[in-house]
């Protein structure tokens, strides 16, 4: 009695990944209809609702961008440091033993952070 369940519960397990991943593509096959049927408008003429912008960003006074140097009218920029170190920690077991278990931990630390803009009229 209790193999006959274990294969039962991975067809109904593997049918529900199925009817997910069948829903899923089906959302996403409407979000690409969505995005390929939108008009697409230069952008002194933008009508209201859903459109997509096509053209330059211009400004007759240019930001200069804070780490590449470049003329733009919208930056955004940040500076991040990698960090690890190694950590030791001693316990004891459940037959009184002492142990030691050495690990290391790692992460991303934000050092700054920056950005500027132009108002678009």
């Amino acid at each position: 009695m209790q193999s006959g369940i274990l294969p039962l519960l991975a067809v109904i397990l593997g049918s529900l990944g199925a009817l997910g991943c069948l829903i899923a593509a089906f959302r996403a096959l409407r979000h690409k209809r969505l995005i390929d049927d939108l008009p697409t408008s230069k952008t002194q003429g933008v009508f209201i609702g859903l459109a997509e912008l096509k053209g330059t960003a211009e400004s007759e006074t240019p930001l200069m961008s804070y780490l590449a140097g470049v003329s733009c009218v919208l930056y955004d920029w940040h500076v991040e440091e990698h960090w690890s170190r190694m950590v030791t920690e001693t316990y004891t077991d459940a037959k009184g033993h002492t142990q030691t278990r050495t690990r290391v931990e790692s992460g991303w630390k934000k050092i700054a952070e920056g950005g500027q803009s132009v108002p678009f009229t």
